[in-house]
């Protein structure tokens, strides 16, 4: 068999190329151990921040839920407050209706009481006319008992 020579300067440069290989891998697997790194820091700080945002969300629907329980008893109190109203409305009414009646009835009485006083002014009157003719008949009572021989 025949035997085959090598020559050194492709020794040399399968070597060259292996080292130049070698290298440019080696440099990849920096650059990716990097990125790699560098991701791995990303998604802690992303999980963290998703964390934070978790725990937010968390009290956000604990108030969320306070507000809706403070609501429900808003809504209570304004549902009492309107049954409330109507009762004073229908009280108010009610209330109108009995004055209106009272003022009604003083109105009558008012024209009663003015009807009495014409009659008492009348049998006033003439009261007073009866003692003038009373008066008068007296008068003439004590001239006619006196005659004309009293003179």
């Amino acid at each position: 068999m025949p035997e085959r020579w090598i020559n050194p300067a492709w020794i040399l440069l399968v070597t060259a190329i292996a080292l130049i290989a070698a290298t440019v891998i080696g440099y990849q697997r920096i650059e990716e151990q990097q990125r790699f790194e560098a991701l791995q820091t990303e998604l802690k700080r992303t999980s963290a921040r998703a964390l934070e945002l978790e725990q937010h969300a968390v009290r956000l629907s604990f108030d969320r839920e306070e507000a809706v329980r403070e609501r429900l008893k808003l809504l209570d109190k304004l549902d009492g407050a309107h049954s409330a109203i109507v009762e004073l409305q229908s009280r108010l009414n009610q209330s109108t209706s009995v004055i209106n009646d009272l003022k009604n009835g003083a109105g009558k009485i008012r024209l009663e009481i003015e009807d009495k006083q014409s009659q008492l002014e009348a049998l006033q009157s003439e009261v007073e006319s009866l003692k003038q003719s009373l008066h008068q008949a007296h008068t003439n009572i004590k001239h006619t008992n006196a005659g004309p021989g009293a003179l």
